[in-house]
């Protein structure tokens, strides 16, 4: 799982890796996952949790990597595609939908509860800022 989890930021035509994040261009993408994982699907957030509980259990923090390297790629990462669809206006088509602007519990919902797992216990970087654009989404979407 750890090495079909995309990381990448790619052109989407040539799969050319992105390593410049100064300025961003319409066709970057997050790498599509050979195992058709996505990083911010529904079924990630429960993954997620699954393995910061089977860290809590055996009391292997091995477990926990691959959740704290997610976190902070999407933290990292989010600045850029926040600024590509400000500048391009992708909409879902940008790799960041999902975490930019939730329409879903499968957008919002198992993830969002992740990032709380996390944050309570202290893996990977400060979620906040997500966790907020989530919950906020979920309070809205239920209040309606």
């Amino acid at each position: 799982m750890e090495a079909t989890t995309p990381t990448k930021v790619i052109h989407k035509d040539s799969g050319v890796q992105i390593t410049d994040f100064s300025k961003p261009v319409a066709d970057a993408v997050v790498e599509p996952s050979s195992a058709e994982w996505n990083f911010q699907v529904y079924e990630m957030g429960v993954v997620h949790a699954g393995l910061m509980k089977a860290a809590v259990v055996t009391g292997d923090k091995k477990y926990t990597a691959m959740t704290a390297r997610h976190f902070q790629f999407i933290a990292d990462k989010y600045p850029y595609f926040k600024a590509q669809e400000q500048q391009f206006s992708l909409k879902r088509a940008n790799s960041f939908a999902r975490v930019l602007e939730p329409r879903s519990l499968d957008d919002a919902g198992s993830m969002c509860a992740a990032m709380i797992r996390a944050r309570f216990a202290k893996i990977g970087p400060d979620m906040s800022q997500f966790i907020e654009t989530c919950s906020n989404w979920v309070y809205k979407s239920n209040s309606a």
